[in-house]
């Protein structure tokens, strides 16, 4: 498959390819929004929002026909808008474009006077038009046809309609043309802030960065709280939890990182029944991380549990972690088999880093965790431990960072 730009290719080459090319914005289709209905233009303004936040500050962005577009004063800052553009959530597909009068015979004659740019080294082609603007006189085939003809008796190319090595996308505006041709997806779902705020517990392996990132995709602004094995949260500067958290706020913006130590809770459960360990520490982090989402205001909680993938995952564990829960307790990984979440993890730069040794909580709770277990031996070691006294006491001891 050849690519009609090669600039897009080649980075070392894109200021040279920019100059030639010299786009007049990068459009912007957004995904699901569209189906808002009267809701919309809040999702479009959250939208707006995030592009804003990925590109350079000499870059603007416009909202029109139901489309964005962002224009640069600097043809070098489109490369830089490019790359900011994969980060954002809500974005169905966007792609360098130039601005054409409306008006076939000016299409015509932008196609040949450009055309060698636009087509780049392909051998095949094909003309894809789209006609929002009725009024028009050519219907969307009818244009295809007229401009193909064009391509072909300039530069010879042969048309290929299923399998083309460049796609020349044209599409009819009521005030302005658009032309085309190199598309790229975007990240699809909802606007990070558009769905309100969670709050995630994050525990550093595979699947917590996975989960987090899906709840971004659903359009939720994620907070993070970390339970750490040490005795203050700056001895996990420079870990592999600094750099997650960095590389999930390229997708989230800004964010804030609650450190929560629990070696308290390891001093009260030493004298108790070791096959009860996890299913309590899994009790104790949720209870604390619903008190503390409260005081917070955050909406609900989230989790990177999958069914059945570990003991603890299991459906009897899963129900008794969440039993009493008074937030709603989000798991978006909980159909996904553990290579679909390395696949995701990868896609998504987390898995080097959550790979990277650590000192978590599996370094202190027991290996071998009961599979039957029971509510009312669960309750009873509870009382032992005093979890509500627990929970008030590492209250005391929360420490805060933020992100960016």
């Amino acid at each position: 498959m050849f690519y009609c730009n090669q600039f897009l290719v080649l980075v070392s080459k894109v200021d040279i390819s920019m100059k030639q090319l010299n786009y007049d914005y990068i459009v912007v289709h957004y995904s699901e929004i569209g189906l808002k209905g009267k809701n919309r233009p809040f999702f479009q303004r959250v939208l707006q929002e995030q592009i804003q936040r990925k590109i350079p500050s000499s870059c603007s962005i416009s909202l029109e026909h139901q489309r964005f577009f962002v224009k640069c004063k600097k043809a070098s800052d489109y490369q830089e808008v490019l790359s900011g553009l994969d980060k954002v959530f809500g974005i169905a597909w966007f792609a360098p474009a130039y601005n054409v009068e409306s008006d076939i015979k000016k299409i015509e004659t932008f196609i040949k006077v450009h055309g060698k740019q636009l087509l780049g080294t392909a051998r095949t082609f094909r003309i894809s038009a789209s006609r929002a603007d009725k009024s028009f006189l050519q219907t969307s085939e009818e244009i295809g046809i007229i401009l193909g003809q064009k391509v072909v008796d300039t530069f010879g190319l042969n048309v290929d309609l299923k399998h083309p090595d460049c796609e020349v996308f044209v599409d009819i505006l009521p005030k302005f043309s658009l032309v085309y041709t190199d598309i790229h997806q975007g990240l699809r779902g909802l606007p990070v802030g558009s769905s309100g705020k969670v709050l995630s517990l994050f525990s550093g392996g595979i699947d917590s960065p996975v989960a987090s990132w899906l709840m971004m995709r659903r359009g939720c602004k994620l907070s993070y709280i970390h339970f750490h094995a040490f005795r203050s949260a700056k001895e996990i500067t420079g870990s592999k939890i600094d750099t997650l958290f960095h590389s999930l706020a390229l997708y989230g913006g800004e964010s804030t990182v609650y450190f929560v130590p629990f070696s308290e809770f390891h001093t009260r459960i030493l004298d108790l029944n070791p096959r009860y360990e996890l299913l309590l520490f899994r009790r104790f982090i949720v209870k604390f991380a619903e008190a503390f989402a409260q005081q917070k205001a955050y909406e609900a909680l989230v989790m990177g549990d999958s069914v059945g993938q570990v003991a603890s995952q299991t459906l009897p564990y899963i129900g008794l972690t969440d039993h009493d829960a008074s937030l709603p307790i989000l798991r978006p990984l909980i159909s996904y088999t553990k290579e679909e979440i390395i696949d995701l993890a990868k896609k998504i730069d987390t898995y080097e880093p959550s790979i990277k040794e650590y000192k978590d909580c599996c370094s202190i709770v027991s290996a071998h965790p009961t599979l039957n277990p029971k509510k009312g031996v669960l309750e009873e070691l509870e009382k032992k431990i005093d979890l509500p006294g627990l929970i008030e006491k590492t209250f005391q001891h929360i420490e805060e960072r933020n992100y960016v």
